[in-house]
């Protein structure tokens, strides 16, 4: 394992682990609430276009993804690897929650398990350019410097610029999901 800090002086393993579970959380709530544009800013192309497919399915097949009670029981990581344009982190994240899904219209049950949470093992890699532009702790529009919430869409509220993410941080690269109960 790489020792991160001769790659990314600024780098604190508790905000990281905490951003980390911040994500992934943002993801279910997002995939749940039917909006992945609420994390695409913070997610690879491929991560989006893997959660995208499968709302796509949940649509045509009028059905809703639930996630009811969630959150990270653990999150550690497991390995830090560089090469010459990036640097990543692979995280192996504990999550707990009631994992079923729903009819739109009816919103009964059709599969999955609403009273019992399941516990989850994730594996998730996590990239950052070696070359990223320097950022403040107070996020602000690279367009018009207005303060940003890029927790909530990464979008500037006042000129509609995106903040992207991967200028200046960690972003979700790949998620993988395993059954541990």
């Amino acid at each position: 394992m790489e020792n991160i800090l001769t790659y990314d002086s600024s780098f604190n393993e508790a905000e990281f682990l905490s951003r980390v579970a911040n994500i992934y959380v943002m993801l279910c709530n997002s995939l749940m609430l039917e909006d992945l544009e609420r994390v695409k800013h913070m997610i690879s192309k491929q991560v989006f276009d893997k959660y995208n497919n499968l709302l796509d399915t949940l649509q045509k097949n009028n059905e809703r993804q639930m996630f009811d009670e969630l959150n990270v029981k653990t999150s550690n990581i497991t390995d830090i690897r560089v090469d010459d344009n990036n640097i990543y982190i692979d995280v192996t994240l504990i999550s707990r929650y009631l994992n079923y899904v729903i009819d739109k219209q009816t919103n009964k049950l059709k599969r999955g398990n609403n009273n019992t949470r399941v516990e989850l093992n994730n594996y998730l890699t996590f990239v950052k350019k070696r070359e990223t532009k320097k950022q403040s702790i107070a996020r602000t529009c690279p367009n018009c410097g207005a303060h940003m919430d890029i927790n909530y869409n990464g979008k500037c509220a006042y000129c509609g610029s995106i903040y992207n993410t991967s200028d200046f941080d960690y972003i979700l690269d790949s998620i993988v999901t395993d059954d541990i109960n």
